[in-house]
């Protein structure tokens, strides 16, 4: 019989090399893709209204208004930051002196869901102002839109938001 070339004997190093390669390809793949699906709120609401911008060929003045509306309302959610960040410190002051004082933490989560409905009452003035902007065309690609999303699923994946 003629030995077969493409059997080869795999020594050690040549196994460690091999194992080696893949690790560091898995690595580089996942490096290049690190950042893809953690997206900051920002960045979210610029690639929808790009997508809206697009999709339902706004005009100026409509575009202008998008545009507008998205950075104001992204301006309020982020000034409610540092009380979210305030409710979180008031957490962990409660389980480092081992006894949650409900009171307290009520009041300040009152607060803090009284001024997360001010900004969504916000925005929702917003949208409303936008909607009544479009025609009834834009308004039923808008809805394509909407179910395209819808479609997409929940959870993690959030469609083209």
């Amino acid at each position: 019989m003629y030995a077969n070339p493409i059997k080869r004997k795999l020594t050690i190093s040549k196994v460690i090399a091999l194992v080696s390669l893949a690790l560091f390809t898995l690595f580089a793949a996942n490096s290049a893709f690190a950042g893809w699906w953690h997206k900051t709120p920002e960045e979210h609401a610029a690639k929808m209204a790009s997508k809206i911008t697009d999709e339902l060929d706004l005009d100026k003045k409509q575009e202008a208004l998008l545009k507008t509306s998205v950075s104001e309302v992204m301006a309020k959610f982020k000034e409610l930051k540092p009380k979210k960040e305030g409710l979180r410190s008031l957490i962990r002051e409660q389980i480092q002196s081992g006894k949650i004082d409900k009171v307290q933490v009520k009041q300040t989560m009152e607060q803090h869901k009284q001024a997360m409905s001010e900004v969504m009452d916000f925005g929702l003035d917003k949208a409303d102002a936008f909607l009544q902007s479009l025609n009834p065309e834009q308004r039923g690609k808008l809805l394509e839109l909407a179910d395209e999303m819808k479609g997409h699923g929940g959870g993690h994946c959030r469609g083209w938001m």
